[in-house]
């Protein structure tokens, strides 16, 4: 197999809206990036100014989402980076998010060595060391790999050619990470590089079949209803929790 440049470089985009008080741990996660040099922006989704001095603090840079949902949001950060970089693959890193200390080491080795790499995820393992979190991160690794549908939260990386191919980030204000795989399966099936990120539990505070099947249901509702209507990837969708 051809080997690729193991000089990769790497932005990272991290939407904050509602989060600042995380932020400082997902910045400090990023430590590796920052120190490689690659371009790190937090998108101030709500205008919170803790979020912009916690950003400050690690020198990264903070734009402003003229919208405060997250997929405008991330869609604002991925639109500032290719304005001013040329990165080889970009990161979405939500604020209560903590990557492994090895991710940047384990996406240089994969992408060297994988010349077919357009998009992918990291994994995720979540805070709490009840077993039925175990068992929630089986599931959801088994939606991602075998499914093909990695969401926001175990997070997905993408090259900015693959980004044109689909059509850009989606710019809707929910479900947008389910939208983004489901384009990109159309072309390719995801990489997973086994670097999980750490999240947090309380997502599933309301019980984790609650919020399960509430995200199943949603996504279904979402696949099969709204997005086939005209202008339906765009609609908000309710009662879903954060994905």
């Amino acid at each position: 197999m051809e080997l690729r440049n193991s000089k990769i470089r790497i932005a990272l985009v991290v939407p904050c809206r509602g989060d600042a008080v995380y932020l400082q741990g997902a910045l400090s996660s990023l430590e590796p990036f920052i120190t490689a040099g690659d371009f790190v922006a937090v998108v101030n989704a709500d205008g919170c100014p803790r979020t912009e001095a916690v950003a400050r603090l690690f020198a990264v840079q903070v734009i402003n989402s003229i919208r405060p949902e997250r997929g405008p949001a991330i869609k604002a950060g991925i639109d500032h980076v290719l304005a001013n970089e040329l990165p080889n693959l970009i990161i979405v890193v939500h604020a209560d998010m903590r990557l492994h200390p090895d991710t940047r080491r384990m996406l240089e080795t994969r992408w060297a060595s994988a010349a077919c790499i357009s998009w992918g995820f990291l994994g995720h393992k979540i805070s709490e060391r009840l077993f039925k979190y175990r068992i929630v991160e089986a599931g959801n690794h088994f939606r991602a790999s075998v499914l093909a549908l990695p969401y926001g939260d175990q997070g997905m990386f993408f090259t900015p050619e693959l980004l044109a191919k689909v059509g850009g980030f989606p710019d809707i204000t929910r479900m947008e990470d389910a939208e983004f795989s489901l384009r990109a399966a159309r072309i390719s099936r995801p990489t997973y590089v086994s670097a999980p990120v750490t999240i947090n539990a309380r997502h599933w505070h309301q019980g984790v079949l609650h919020t399960t099947g509430r995200n199943w249901i949603a996504l279904g509702q979402y696949v099969f209803r709204d997005r086939q209507r005209p202008g339906g990837s765009k609609k908000p969708i309710r009662g879903v929790s954060p994905l």
